[in-house]
């Protein structure tokens, strides 16, 4: 698979905007509100049409790419060239307007970040942030207002089970952007056997397993996660990997597995108040090892994560208890549950590995 470039963060698209001979550079801001929608849905849909799996093959020329794809020639050459401008895909000859992938449009591949761009594209998303003026006036999630009093992500996606795949999807694809860090900053080498808590299909303990051969590990979530986990173990995983992992159907406010020595808490405790946070890991207290540990892996607030900030803007639209927390702030947390930090690792993308290890009495008095 070629290799994909990591593309800088510009202030707009469009950059030349900004830029008018002989005036002051003007601020991009007011272009960069409708050039945001702009490219959010033209790459949706260059999405939705597989654009960049069928030109995996070489490149195309807009007829031919329209008739695999089932679209209108021409406004499928405005897309195109809309795009290009942008450096998704490029057209490498203006004359029979062919078409070919960039480093940049091949991470909206099916086996790239297709399924991200899925996610976030997805109607209910789109929705929600039209109603974040009520979500501000009510502190009501803009869900309730759209599909009815008492809805949260989580309601609407046991609902919609389609749409709940493609969560599951665009989490796995976020997973793969984060995994390699974190198998390159943290070892397990000394864990016996680690459970993943609402670890969704398992794509971090299949990694993880893949490393440490000497490694057991469990699955815990929701009936209706485990079940599509178990598909995925069934026809995707390895044999050696899928012997050495447990798929347990459980609810992480009731009880956790017992006698583990790690558990990982992935973008769980982002998703609840201090008081559910609290019973999470005081669960996790109460089963693991007395050396065990709690990995808890998830956006962490500080002075540079502007993504960070907004994306606690747009889990305020979709539930009611939705905190992204500072390092001093899970840190205070865990100091009442009987834990001490003991490690705080960046792994970039605003992200961050934090160990927390119990905290004897006799150590807090």
């Amino acid at each position: 698979m070629a290799q994909e470039r990591i593309f800088p963060i510009m202030s707009s698209p469009f950059p030349i905007l900004s830029n008018l001979p002989g005036l002051q550079a003007l601020d991009p801001l007011v272009f960069s509100l409708q050039s945001g929608m702009m490219v959010m849905a033209a790459v949706s849909t260059a999405v939705s049409y597989r654009l960049a799996d069928h030109l995996e093959r070489g490149p195309q020329t807009i007829e031919e790419l329209a008739q695999h794809t089932g679209t209108h020639a021409p406004s499928l050459y405005l897309l195109m060239r809309a795009l290009a401008a942008i450096g998704i895909f490029a057209e490498v000859d203006e004359q029979t307007h062919t078409f070919a992938n960039t480093d940049r449009s091949l991470l909206l591949r099916d086996t790239a970040m297709a399924d991200l761009v899925r996610l976030w594209s997805a109607p209910y998303q789109w929705h929600a942030w039209q109603q974040l003026s009520s979500t501000i006036r009510t502190g009501k999630p803009a869900l309730e207002g759209i599909y009815g009093p008492g809805t949260t992500i989580w309601t609407f996606l046991e609902e919609h089970p389609e749409e709940r795949r493609i969560f599951h999807r665009g989490l796995t694809a976020v997973s793969n952007l984060i995994i390699p860090a974190i198998l390159a900053t943290y070892d397990f080498s000394a864990v016996r056997h680690l459970v993943d808590v609402g670890g969704g299909y398992g794509n971090l303990i299949v990694h993880v397993l893949s490393q440490y051969p000497h490694l057991l590990a469990t699955l815990f979530d929701q009936a209706s996660i485990i079940e599509e986990a178990e598909h995925a173990r069934a026809h995707d995983w390895q044999q050696e990997i899928a012997q050495r992992a447990t798929l347990q159907v459980g609810n992480f406010f009731q009880s956790l597995p017992a006698e583990r020595d790690c558990y990982i808490l992935k973008n769980v405790l982002m998703d609840w108040s201090d008081e559910p946070y609290l019973q999470i890991i005081g669960n996790c207290r109460e089963a693991m090892n007395p050396s065990g540990c709690i990995l808890v892996i998830e956006p962490v607030i500080g002075p540079s994560t502007p993504f960070t900030k907004f994306f606690s803007l747009q889990m305020a639209l979709m539930m009611h208890a939705a905190h992204h927390r500072t390092l001093k702030e899970h840190q205070a947390l865990f100091e009442r549950a009987g834990f001490r930090l003991v490690r705080a690792l960046s792994l970039g993308l605003e992200q961050m590995l934090l160990q927390f290890e119990r905290q004897e009495e006799e150590e807090s008095e």
